[in-house]
């Protein structure tokens, strides 16, 4: 790509960034309103543009976040978002720059780990990025929405105005993401979008509405659209939940009874849910809610191994020796031996041998306790060098609550 520069954009810019993006994508970056989205990331410093003979022809971006890990602790991340090269600009080593580029920019700014959404599961592997999350679209016809045992909790939900709702919801929804790894937090100029709910991006559907749990401490909302359809006088309305937010469990099941409860409705979506969703196991007929659109959600990628490893709690006190592999970055290859717990966490380099074998992207799958390494070695990824050490990593690397992230970027 000895013809194409790599640099960061500036303001001017903004609007052929989105265009190049756009269509890559197959969908219109010209709306106002979505312009300001892409002003708010080109002021962050961090969006890079490939340039050929003037004209941008790759996008690439990184947004700077909090993630939760497991044990409750938070930690920064880069983002990756904004990636696209125009067809006429494949098979050309723009996406690999893209990729070495925001290595080191995340190293420069203290992150010791990226992640992202893929629009191809083929993609990102090769640049050390390991699937480290998976979700599904949840649905369920009202008639076979009966619970199994009656809830005990209250009903305590109101519907809220937009206005009162984007002064409420943000808090709820940052105590809640502070309870799930893998969540991170959502900035005011995402919520300032969320909240616009613009016309273009209801696809048929409702205006947004918003209802809240309030209880104490024990608090949590819901945001869904209803698409309406009569077939021959017979209500048919899909209500779909963009999101179900709660920090405890009386919330959670409240909630999940008003959004099965909607008058005129037929169908429920709830989308991008854990696999462990609690409802299931609420329901009478557990068999009739459907998860459908299965599928990776975050892959990530482990920049920093030491700062990484130290910078999450473990479930048991446990040492174990890591030879990691790299092609990507061959400077993160070596042995580490991370000695970790509930308290804490130390790891640093170390020669000799090592109880497991394994490439970055797998310690990125594993990282957040979504994937256990007994799974990744019957699956031919990790190698197991000294007896017992996948039974102590997958113990070491559990985590209480699954790992999940519904927050697109």
């Amino acid at each position: 790509m000895s013809d194409i520069e790599l640099r960061r954009i500036n303001k001017d810019e903004v609007p052929a960034f989105a265009r190049t993006f756009g269509v890559s994508f197959g969908w219109d970056a010209d709306d106002e309103e979505d312009m300001k989205f892409w002003e708010w990331v080109q002021s962050l410093g961090r969006s890079l543009a490939a340039f050929d003979d003037g004209r941008i022809v790759a996008t690439a971006g990184i947004i700077p976040f909090q993630l939760t890990l497991p044990g409750g602790t938070q930690a920064p991340t880069g983002g990756v978002t904004a990636i696209s090269v125009l067809p006429t600009h494949r098979r050309r080593g723009i996406l690999r720059s893209f990729m070495r580029h925001q290595i080191e920019d995340m190293r420069e700014q203290g992150e010791a780990t990226g992640i992202l959404w893929a629009s191809e599961s083929i993609i990102y592997g090769r640049f050390g990025y390991g699937l480290a999350t998976t979700q599904a679209d949840l649905k369920i016809r009202r008639p076979h929405t009966a619970f199994d045992r009656a809830p005990s909790a209250a009903r305590a939900v109101r519907l809220l105005e937009q206005d009162e709702a984007a002064t409420t919801l943000p808090d709820i929804y940052d105590r809640f993401r502070r309870q799930v790894p893998g969540q991170i937090d959502r900035v005011p100029s995402w919520w300032d979008e969320f909240f616009r709910d613009s016309p273009q991006h209801r696809r048929g559907g409702s205006k947004r509405y918003y209802v809240v749990y309030q209880d104490g401490e024990d608090e949590g909302y819901a945001a869904y659209r209803v698409k309406s359809e009569w077939l021959g006088g017979i209500p048919g309305a899909t209500a779909q939940v963009a999101d179900l937010v709660t920090t405890g469990s009386d919330a959670y099941t409240a909630l999940c009874r008003y959004l099965l409860d909607l008058d005129l409705v037929d169908t429920i979506s709830i989308h991008g849910r854990p696999l462990d969703e609690p409802l299931r196991w609420m329901l009478a007929d557990p068999r009739r809610l459907r998860f459908e659109d299965v599928g990776d959600a975050i892959w990530l990628r482990v920049v920093d191994i030491p700062r990484a490893l130290e910078g999450r709690r473990y479930m048991v006190d446990g040492c174990l020796r890591l030879r990691i592999s790299d092609p990507f970055c061959p400077d993160n290859d070596g042995t580490y031996q991370l000695e970790g717990g509930p308290e804490g966490a130390t790891c640093s380099r170390v020669e000799g041998d090592a109880d497991l074998a394994l490439d970055v992207a797998d310690l990125g799958a594993a990282y957040l306790g979504g994937t256990p390494f007994s799974t990744l070695a019957t699956a031919g990824r990790v190698e197991e060098l000294s007896s017992g050490a996948l039974r102590l990593a997958d113990a070491m690397f559990a985590s209480d609550v699954a790992p999940w992230c519904d927050h697109h970027f």
